[in-house]
């Protein structure tokens, strides 16, 4: 999560996609004498799962009601056996207890759920919504990798194809059977936002309701520099009286990163921060936080070129981590501590990049045990062999004065965690458990008094992770909400900022390729092997800008967006939202950001950045 601010909630308001599917799924399939056998995930039994269970139910009942696959819905825990029957399954892929009654249209692989794979290809990512039926037409599913991507299917039209595959409700992939197999196709690239012409043309007939948004500049200059008294004035008030802030920000996007080292600027002038939280492998903690205490510049670089560069991903990362360094070497009194708090999703780079230092420490000759390629159970048997090495030094100092024996265990237990789970922790629920203990056990002593009171802490994350509203089907918490209403030293003490995206300008991507270039999160690949891959097919022009959020632009959106033509300004603070405006315009969208974060910003055609070139040799 790998997290964008995303859709995370397809609303049954979206009736034509339905009756479309309805309609082309009864054609797609066979007319079978036998009624057809709905099977409802086991997890949609459980309390806690009532509402996506209500979601499924309603979904069988609307396709009962337009003669499709006409039949009974039975929960997956009354049968002992997979029906021999024309059978649609009916649920999240972690949801099912017999994965394997799925096998012939599509295999469930990790513990819970974690991966989903048809047509030769895997799919991990949490909001990936899946419809597939079997070559004759008797075996269908409607299910994705977790409950998200499951509603997420409904969203579209399905039936055309014998699989279509979602990715944050938009349909990514495609497929027919092809000689026994299932063959699938990409079905282009992101839409580009609407033209000044197009969206004053839209607009035009409800011009009237764009004074429903108010709206203000986030930047001093046009350019996009300095912070606007207002945006100052708004952020002060907003940390006031709280402890911990969170960014919440709409990843990769070089205008977001670029403006959160302004506020970063800003709230160390005026208000202190005491810990700077990151959205990377916790592992990544003791080089990130050594380097940001580094006062001499040659020194820094040393450690840069020797140790740091393979975990920097981005060169606005770095410049984040210059910046903080600098503060620290000129304010001392003051010294903000920089922390990393996910799951680990590369094994080898936390292995050999994060931890290898501490053993070499140790033993000069000491080498990371890995094959080339990497299992779970190879993961597993190398921690317990350093361990074992721990164990035997555990009397002993530290031999690296700025990453301790205990940090090196946590961080051995980190990465046991996503070994286990048999893809990089990324089945959402298990990845949100790690991401918590890490910040309020392992991380716990930056949440004493003294330091509470020494500055603010700060998150800097994907937006869904600052969401105070948000609630996980699952029984895990996002980090925002917990913090808020859990977390004893930080409760009722919580501020969130949305900095969402509006459009990325793909053009610094153009040249990325995997062998010369680090790769970044699974989703950020395909965005940009999708872009280059739609430029060579003349699918898209150079200078655009695309929605990559999934879905269309909100009505609230569209706003922003034509302020942002019509004034210039690539950085706008929500002032006010007039609903009733909104509602008469048909304006107004089902999920509402500002009910669901304290204050939130748009930041329209940011570049996508380009990772830095990869280390040598790896």
């Amino acid at each position: 999560m790998a997290c964008f601010l995303a859709r995370l909630v397809i609303v049954c308001s979206w009736l034509a996609p339905f009756a479309s599917s309805a309609a082309q799924d009864a054609a797609a399939v066979q007319d079978q004498a036998a009624a057809w056998t709905w099977v409802l995930a086991a997890s949609l039994e459980e309390e806690e799962n009532a509402e996506l269970s209500a979601f499924a139910r309603r979904m069988f009942d609307f396709y009962q009601g337009r003669a499709a696959m006409k039949g009974r819905l039975v929960p997956e825990s009354t049968l002992e056996a997979a029906p021999s029957g024309p059978t649609v399954f009916l649920g999240p892929a972690d949801g099912f207890r017999h994965p394997e009654w799925l096998a012939p249209l599509l295999r469930i692989g990790g513990i819970g759920g974690a991966t989903v794979t048809l047509g030769g290809r895997t799919f991990a990512d949490p909001e990936t919504g899946i419809y597939v039926r079997n070559a004759d037409g008797t075996r269908l599913a409607y299910t994705g990798t977790t409950g998200v991507g499951f509603r997420q299917i409904f969203g579209v039209r399905t039936g055309r194809r014998a699989a279509t595959v979602t990715l944050m409700g938009r349909v990514e992939l495609e497929g027919d059977h092809r000689f026994g197999d299932l063959e699938l196709k990409s079905t282009g690239f992101f839409p580009a936002l609407p033209s000044p012409e197009a969206l004053e043309k839209e607009l035009g007939p409800v011009k009237d309701a764009l004074s429903a948004v108010d709206l203000s500049p986030v930047h001093a200059n046009e350019g996009g520099s300095g912070l606007a008294d207002e945006f100052q004035r708004r952020l002060g008030a907003l940390v006031e009286e709280p402890r911990v802030l969170f960014f919440g920000e709409s990843h990769w996007n070089g205008a977001i990163n670029r403006l959160f080292l302004d506020v970063l600027g800003w709230l160390l002038q005026e208000r202190r921060i005491s810990t700077l939280f990151l959205e990377t492998s916790y592992s990544h903690s003791a080089h990130f936080d050594h380097y940001v205490t580094i006062a001499s510049d040659e020194e820094a670089e040393r450690f840069w070129k020797t140790s740091l560069r393979p975990l920097v991903i981005s060169a606005l990362t770095r410049e984040l981590l210059d910046s903080v360094r600098v503060w620290n070497r000129e304010s001392p009194e003051s010294r903000v501590v920089v922390a990393c708090l996910d799951a680990e999703f590369d094994f080898r780079r936390t292995l050999e990049d994060a931890l290898a230092a501490y053993f070499r420490a140790i033993d000069s000759e000491f080498e990371v045990e890995l094959p080339e390629r990497i299992t779970s159970a190879a993961v597993l048997k190398e921690i317990g062999r350093l361990r074992g090495i721990l164990g035997e030094h555990e009397s002993a100092a530290s031999p690296l004065p700025w990453m301790s024996s205990a940090f090196v265990g946590n961080a051995l237990t980190n990465l046991e965690e996503a070994a286990l789970v048999q893809g990089g922790a990324r089945q959402l629920g298990e990845r949100q458990r790690s991401i918590l203990r890490n910040i309020t056990e392992f991380h716990g002593d930056r949440f004493v008094p003294s330091e509470l009171e020494r500055g603010l802490v700060v998150f800097k994350m994907g937006a869904a992770h600052a969401d105070r509203t948000a609630v996980r089907q699952d029984g895990t918490w996002w980090e925002a909400p917990y913090l808020d209403q859990r977390f004893e030293p930080t409760r009722g003490q919580v501020a969130t900022m949305m900095v969402g995206s509006i459009g990325y300008d793909f053009d610094d991507v153009r040249d990325v390729m995997p062998e010369t270039h680090k790769a970044w999160a699974r989703n950020y690949n395909d965005f940009v092997e999708s872009y280059r891959s739609a430029l060579r097919g003349g699918k898209v022009e150079p200078g655009q800008f695309f929605h990559i959020q999934g879905g269309e632009l909100t009505g609230v959106e569209k706003v922003v967006l034509h302020r942002a033509y019509v004034s210039g300004e690539r950085a706008l603070l929500l002032n006010v939202v007039a609903e009733d405006g909104l509602v008469a315009a048909g304006l107004l969208p089902s999920r509402r950001p500002w009910k669901r974060f304290d204050e939130v910003v748009y930041v329209v055609g940011g570049k996508l950045e380009a990772p830095l070139l990869k280390v040598e040799g790896r």
